[in-house]
């Protein structure tokens, strides 16, 4: 029998309505491992997006998540592939973004920061279950392997930015009101 890497997104596909994981879906998955097959979700979702789903998360062998930037083995949650932000390159963007007042998410790992609160920002706290910190500087941002970022207002001109400076970063509007930034695989 021939074994299968069997690739799942997750929202909208493997998670129900409520965003987490059915008896029957998780059902399959474990049926699909006990033939051999290798379960993956694949999704933009970066680590903190994964709280919502508890330990289910488990129930696959790899994640794939920042858009393709991480690969962790969920069996000892080693991570296997994290293509970060170069320092000085998230320092460019974070200050262009103070100082015009762009709302902007730092991300890596279970760390997640934030230049101001929003009333999204608001609505999604409460149902994913964790909060950010707030920051008001550069200086105050641990930069130094931040694995994505996310603009939720004024999208458009944050990656107009990202564009015109020929910052070697990649932007993808992941879901209404929400652009997703990583790195650029220069590789």
């Amino acid at each position: 029998m021939q074994r299968y890497l069997l690739a799942f997104d997750l929202d909208g596909t493997a998670c129900n309505d409520s965003g987490g994981l059915g008896k029957k879906t998780k059902q399959a998955f474990a049926a699909a491992q006990a033939d051999g097959h290798v379960i993956c979700f694949a999704t933009g979702r970066r680590d903190i997006d994964m709280v919502s789903l508890g330990t289910d998360y488990k129930c696959a062998d790899y994640l794939l998540l920042n858009n393709g930037g991480k690969l962790v083995r969920t069996a000892d949650d080693a991570v296997l592939f994290n293509r970060c932000i170069e320092k000085s390159v998230c320092e460019k963007l974070v200050r262009h973004c103070l100082q015009n007042d762009y709302v902007l998410h730092i991300v890596s790992g279970m760390y997640w920061r934030v230049n101001r609160w929003t009333q999204g920002l608001t609505e999604y706290v409460n149902a994913l279950g964790a909060a950010p910190k707030l920051y008001h500087t550069a200086e105050e941002l641990c930069l130094n392997a931040v694995e994505g970022m996310m603009a939720t207002e004024h999208m458009e001109q944050v990656c107009a930015y990202i564009d015109a400076q020929k910052l070697p970063l990649l932007h993808v509007q992941s879901e209404p009101g929400c652009t997703d930034i990583m790195c650029a695989d220069t590789t």
